[in-house]
């Protein structure tokens, strides 16, 4: 009890003739008389000072202003509502806690359950009932908890009784019919209640043995029947394997004891339906070229409301034929064009059977038949005409022909020249045709699958425009074919480059000047119509920037040629001739271009090269004239001496003149200037 009582604050000092208010609180948890007594304890004091507390506890009082709680009858799983209040007639202030005693499936709601309730104040309870089975609720009680008064100090006793309706179903067989594997069919049933009370209805889950034949559903999988009402229920339906079946679909009524109501769905699931509209059960291609596609084509159309899968397969050894799409799906009321098609690889018959199967729904088969005709041996090329264009003469011409065995047995490839083909049928004295030519190998085994190369080579000496035909034929188990004939056609023209006919170098002597290179710029072009590589010989005292030369046709080249006067060492006036040599790769024309080095030096030149006196007198004088002349395009000054100066003879000898300038020639003839 003491333990209830508070005192603040319980220690301190007190001076002489002072004053303290002590607060003393109490927290009781019973109801009753009480008297507790304290002793206040004085430090340095014998005697304590006693406190006596006493008085009486009394409790909240209340009152509830219903006697009973009816709720009459109910419908099983619907929620009921009843109301009552509970007042506070004490002054005191009230704990209270409001239960159902034995509410295991917790079919009861209070709102509020528990709370404080002011003096004289009241509180509006709701008391909920959603009943969980059918029964009749006659031990019910609600109670009321007051703190720190007791447990159920009050109750109120609780009427009801809990009812689930009779429902029917519209009927007890939905008949679906024939319907489409995979494919979702609705039917509408109606629950009827007849009753004055609404029911609830749940669908029963399926058995997991039954899914693997068809899958069942509601669109509402629980729900509502009001009284006197209806419901109506969409039912779908998907069949899941081939076959007649008859599954139970079971509703419950939530509450009632009656079994689950039943209802049978029976169906009769097919696969979809896929016509084809080709009249007949083969297909012959007759005879067709080998190593080409032909194809016919066959319409399926699916006439069902669900996809068709579909594939196809094709059955035999010599199998040359193949279809646009092995499998595919064909949607709802769709038509799709299959191709077969046809690419042979022999002349022989071909046959096979081709099978298509529709998943879940039948099976086709065709005969396929066709037969090859032509050759197997293919060019990589169009050979039917060969063009060289213009090409050199005497250079060996070629070209590599390939050919590929695409079929199933080795042939023979053979190659003649037309003209020589019509040499072996003239009689030996007539005269031949020129054969320019000719296929290496002649003739050659290919196997299949392998390619063998062959090359085409011609030449000519001399310049003209020529056409020739070679002839392919082939050998297969000793028939012989006509493969191809190639027309060949080609121009062989002579070597032809634009070049300048002559360079000239002209120099001129000037005693302030030495002797220096000289250069010219010569432009060559390739008139021809193929490219020309040809070397370039140049002789001393001339020399050309390049010596190897490679044209296109139509392209120019632009070279450097020099010229070194310094060769010419006897300073005579005169010309140095050469020729730059123009030399063809693999061809026996030659082209020359002239050069020529002029070169002009102060020179004489005399009408006789000895002055003969012959017998004089002594102590006499004779003349004797010589003429000199100046022929080239430099004035020319001279002095005359004797080589030997100190002689007798040159001491008797005399020249008028001794100096003597002469210009260059000129259409009026020399000038003369004696100096």
């Amino acid at each position: 009890m003491e333990s209830r009582f508070i005192f603040e604050p319980s220690t301190g000092k007190l001076n002489v003739g002072e004053e303290r208010h002590i607060l003393v609180t109490f927290q009781p948890d019973f109801l009753g008389d009480f008297n507790v007594q304290f002793d206040w304890c004085i430090e340095t004091s014998s005697v304590s000072l006693p406190l006596t507390i006493r008085g009486v506890l009394l409790g909240p009082t209340f009152a509830f202003d219903e006697e009973e709680l009816n709720y009459g009858i109910i419908p099983f799983g619907f929620p009921y509502h009843q109301f009552f209040s509970l007042r506070n007639t004490s002054q005191i202030p009230m704990d209270y806690h409001l239960r159902i005693p034995n509410d295991d499936s917790s079919e009861f709601t209070i709102e509020p359950s528990s709370g404080t309730l002011p003096p004289t104040q009241k509180q509006q309870i709701r008391v909920t009932l959603r009943p969980q089975k059918s029964q009749i609720y006659t031990d019910k009680n609600l109670v009321l908890d007051v703190e720190c008064v007791g447990k159920e100090v009050k109750s109120i006793p609780i009427v009801a009784e809990s009812r689930a309706p009779e429902v029917h179903p519209s009927t007890n067989l939905i008949d679906f019919g024939y319907v489409f594997i995979q494919h979702k069919y609705e039917r509408t049933i109606t629950l009827h209640n007849n009753t004055d009370l609404p029911a609830i209805y749940e669908l029963i889950n399926q058995d997991d043995s039954s899914r693997s034949t068809a899958l069942y559903d509601v669109d509402e999988f629980e729900g509502r029947v009001d009284a006197y009402g209806d419901k109506s229920l969409t039912v779908s339906f998907v069949g899941k394997r081939l076959g007649g079946t008859n599954l139970p679909l079971y509703i419950r009524i939530k509450g009632s004891s009656a079994p689950p109501l039943e209802i049978s769905l029976v169906a009769i699931i097919t696969g979809p339906t896929v016509s084809i509209d080709y009249a007949k059960d083969s297909i012959n291609f007759g005879r067709i070229p080998v190593l080409t596609h032909t194809e016919r084509k066959i319409k399926l159309h699916n006439e069902s409301l669900i996809p068709a899968n579909y594939s196809v397969s094709l059955k035999g050894k010599t199998n040359g034929f193949s279809v646009s799409q092995d499998q595919g799906i064909i949607l709802p009321n769709q038509t799709i064009n299959l191709a077969i098609s046809a690419f042979l690889d022999d002349a022989v018959a071909f046959e096979s059977k081709m099978v298509i199967d529709v998943l879940e729904s039948k099976q086709f088969i065709f005969q396929i038949k066709a037969q090859g005709e032509g050759t197997t041996i293919v060019s990589l090329e169009d050979l039917s005409f060969i063009s060289f264009g213009s090409c050199p003469t005497n250079q060996t011409i070629s070209r590599e022909l390939i050919l590929q065995n695409k079929g199933r047995r080795p042939q023979i490839v053979t190659w003649i020249n037309d003209k020589e083909k019509k040499n072996k049928k003239q009689p030996a004295k007539e005269a031949m045709e020129t054969v320019y030519f000719k296929v290496y190998p002649e003739s050659a085994r290919i196997e299949p699958g392998l390619t063998q190369v062959f090359v085409l080579k011609g030449i000519s000496h001399n310049p003209l425009k020529l056409e020739e035909k070679m002839i392919c034929s082939a050998l297969v188990d000793k028939y012989s074919s006509l493969l191809f004939e190639s027309q060949i056609s080609i121009s062989f023209d002579k070597l032809l480059l634009d070049f300048p006919k002559l360079v000239s170098f002209y120099w001129k002597y000037h005693h302030e000047i030495s002797f220096e290179v000289m250069k010219q710029m010569v432009t060559i072009k390739n008139v021809s119509a193929f490219p020309l590589e040809f070397v370039l010989v140049t002789p001393y005292p001339f020399k050309m920037t390049e010596s190897e030369i490679k044209l296109e046709s139509g392209e120019l080249i632009q070279l450097e040629i020099t010229f070194d006067p310094s060769s010419k060492s006897d300073s005579i006036t005169g010309k140095i001739q050469k020729r730059v040599a123009i030399l063809y790769k693999d061809h026996p024309q030659k082209d020359f271009i002239n050069l020529i080095g002029d070169l002009s030096f102060p020179n004489l030149s005399f009408d006789s090269q000895k002055v003969n006196f012959g017998c004089i007198v002594n102590h006499s004088e004779k003349r004797n004239f010589i003429k000199m002349s100046n022929d080239g395009i430099i004035p020319v000054s001279y002095e005359w001496h004797f080589e030997n100066r100190e002689s007798t003879v040159s001491s008797s000898l005399d020249l008028i003149p001794t100096k003597v300038h002469i210009e260059a020639v000129s259409p009026s003839g020399d000038k003369i200037k004696t100096g």
